[in-house]
């Protein structure tokens, strides 16, 4: 799941780039969009991303696997 442009909301995503040394993804959404860099806090796993409010002090640990929801 990801915040799109850094809203609140999220959408599902698949993960197609992790950039580690900015703590960052690179995300195509499931409606056609695609999103470059898109911080860690904005982006959590599929399993956990309803019961988890979006905050700009949260992190997102690195992906167990290569799909995210935005």
């Amino acid at each position: 799941m990801g915040a799109h442009s850094g809203k609140h909301t999220l959408y599902p995503a698949t993960v197609k780039a992790s950039h580690a040394y900015e703590n960052s993804y690179d995300l195509d959404y499931d409606d056609g969009d695609a999103e470059s860099r898109v911080p860690a806090r904005y982006v959590r796993p599929l399993a956990t991303a309803a019961p988890t409010p979006l905050t700009t002090t949260s992190r997102a640990p690195p992906p167990a696997d290569l799909e995210a929801e935005l």
